[in-house]
């Protein structure tokens, strides 16, 4: 038996912590930047802690443990990150996961960030369809939209996985997942223009930016890759609906 970061790991593969088990190595590969929430910290080795936009904050209960919410209103005041957290390429490969609990539509119009960054960034579009769009200012850009998302039942745990495939610029090589499930219902793309490879390099953002754009409900649990995870570990990482630390 050895021990890790103060954890019992069993022949050195998996560790227990406070409120569950850490995950095998293979889902800490390429793993840029892990958030349990239960603070703005980094939980991995990166240190690329967040910055709430504004308002106060609390603690509530969260799929593994606390999770952090602007505590006045139930809602989720934004929080933004490095942009070293989240650099995608646009014929690279990348995963963004995590666990969402959504209490309410937001009453103003406008795209309510999900989780990305300005230029990759899924999002619910007016509280009526989840989009991914990634686009860079005359490289043209990838739209997909599902119209039947899974936020249409309030205060239930979701987790939503969205994987880029490397070699690819087309709206082919995105996946999203939803409760470690390929998830397929109502998608359509709407453009399918990217072309040129570079590198998008602006803030990482998680449930929105104002008052006009916050999330409203709860996030826990988000971690983000620079490679593709593959099926077998996005059910691992959904864990029969209990998450898993990693």
């Amino acid at each position: 038996m050895i021990i890790i970061d103060g954890h019992f790991a069993i022949d050195g593969s998996m560790t227990t912590g406070e409120f569950g088990f850490r995950a095998d190595p293979d889902l800490t590969s390429g793993l840029v930047a892990y958030y349990e929430m239960d603070d703005l910290t980094d939980s991995h080795i990166n240190g690329y802690d967040g910055v709430l936009r504004s308002g106060s904050v609390g603690n509530v209960g969260g799929i593994i443990g606390d999770t952090y919410i602007q505590s006045s209103s139930n809602r989720f005041g934004g929080i933004e990150y490095s942009s070293n957290v989240f650099q995608p390429n646009t014929s690279g490969s990348f995963t963004m996961n995590g666990w969402f609990k959504i209490s309410q539509y937001n009453s103003f119009n406008g795209d309510v960030t999900v989780i990305g960054n300005d230029q990759a960034q899924l999002y619910m579009f007016s509280g009526n369809y989840l989009d991914f769009r990634m686009f860079e200012t005359g490289l043209g850009n990838i739209w997909i939209r599902w119209t039947d998302h899974p936020f249409e039942t309030f205060n239930v745990w979701k987790m939503i996985t969205l994987t880029k495939d490397a070699g690819s610029m087309a709206a082919s090589s995105v996946n999203l997942y939803v409760d470690g499930e390929l998830y397929t219902t109502t998608r359509s793309v709407i453009a399918d223009t990217l072309v040129g490879n570079t590198v998008l390099s602006s803030n990482f953002d998680l449930g929105g930016g104002d008052v006009y754009k916050d999330f409203w409900g709860s996030i826990d649990e988000v971690g983000v890759w620079d490679r593709a995870l593959t099926p077998s570990q996005i059910t691992k990482l959904y864990n029969s609906g209990s998450g898993l630390l990693y």
